[in-house]
């Protein structure tokens, strides 16, 4: 396979990104989905961590705690899942617990965090010690499950001090049921505080949390940045089975970029011209629209060989893609049209499989080829 790009090679330094900042991102981003839920999962964590502090833990539990925390909703894909989930009157609470632990446990730094995720939802009374789950994390767990009760209990359009009595009796009345008595009773020491509340209700709740953890320092590489970037991807994709398989990998980040750009400078919002736009960024353009017309979609059958070519062509010639990239594609259009439909079936099949935890049914796969 060709690929050679005029102006010669560029030395480029592997880059790395802390752990801590991707993951209080991530879960912002999450929580944009829903006005109800905005800083929900960065709340829940604010108090989870405060009690895990409270009660002596030791600063690798609280780390932990805190990414199940923030992550906690991971599984809850759909806009009408997550406004659901943020009533007392929330339903099959179970089911997403277990898909936030199915997407988490797949990188090595959140597996005690899936763990804590998968059952987050079990009433302390109900969750006896079992040798599948240790004593810290059936802890830690129901101090993340106290948390979110308290957060779905306040009235985001009241002042949080006036509630603060209610919410705190509420949650009390639950004491050896749902909750550890024990958890309990450190909430109630701590939300006897002012300022508990306060800081609970910070819209800079972001900050707070920054600066209450010991965050372990871990810096990701290339190859755990395309671990976290699959999770990226499943969230994204596999919201909806019209697009189950359109990203498979890290796609799904590069293409966000992509989209917002344009060879021939009119791309929006910056208006960045083909010469100042980065040459992975060129390439993704072209994939993007590639696999946007070859790939197969419920609702139509994707293009072959003589339909697409034309299409990335036409776009060239307009300025709206690289002519060079394009023909490097069309160059060896059967090789990478291989890798695209091979990588695709195993999405289609990695999204059957979710879908089968989600809902009991397996769906039929997508097929991907043209």
């Amino acid at each position: 396979m060709k690929f050679e790009f005029p102006g010669g090679k560029r030395m480029l330094q592997e880059p790395t990104v802390m752990l801590d900042n991707l993951v209080l991102s991530l879960s912002d981003s999450l929580d944009l989905i829903h006005p109800s839920a905005a800083d929900h999962q960065q709340r829940v964590a604010y108090i989870a961590l405060r009690i895990a502090k409270a009660m002596g833990h030791h600063p690798a539990q609280q780390a932990d705690l805190m990414y199940a925390s923030v992550l906690h909703d991971i599984g809850l894909l759909s806009v009408e899942e997550k406004i659901q989930s943020m009533t007392m009157e929330s339903k099959d609470e179970g089911r997403h617990a277990e898909i936030g632990c199915d997407l988490l446990r797949r990188f090595s730094s959140f597996v005690k965090a899936s763990q804590i995720v998968r059952i987050h939802h079990r009433s302390w009374s109900d969750e006896p010690r079992q040798p599948e789950t240790d004593d810290i994390v059936r802890v830690l767990a129901n101090m993340l499950s106290l948390a979110d009760h308290v957060d779905r209990a306040v009235n985001r359009g009241t002042g949080i001090l006036v509630q603060a009595k209610a919410v705190v009796e509420g949650v009390s009345q639950s004491a050896g049921k749902e909750f550890s008595p024990g958890i309990v009773q450190c909430f109630r020491e701590l939300a006897a505080e002012e300022s508990f509340w306060l800081d609970f209700a910070s819209p800079r709740i972001y900050s707070v949390l920054s600066g209450m953890v010991q965050w372990p320092r871990v810096e990701l590489d290339l190859h755990a940045m395309e671990e976290i970037a699959k999770i990226f991807c499943r969230i994204v994709d596999f919201r909806s089975r019209f697009t189950s398989t359109h990203t498979a990998g890290v796609a799904a980040v590069a293409r966000g970029l992509a989209q917002m750009m344009c060879f021939s400078g009119k791309g929006y919002p910056f208006h960045v011209r083909g010469e100042d736009i980065p040459l992975g960024s060129r390439i993704m353009c072209v994939a993007d629209v590639f696999t946007a017309v070859t790939e197969n979609r419920p609702y139509r059958k994707g293009t072959g060989r003589n339909e697409t070519l034309p299409i990335l062509q036409n776009m060239a010639r307009s300025g709206a893609l690289d002519d060079h990239i394009v023909r490097v594609l069309a160059e060896n259009y059967d090789e990478i049209d291989g890798m695209r439909s091979d990588v695709q079936e195993i999405s289609a099949s990695e999204y059957s499989d979710f879908v089968s935890k989600k809902t009991g049914a397996i769906p039929s796969p997508v097929a991907s080829r043209a």
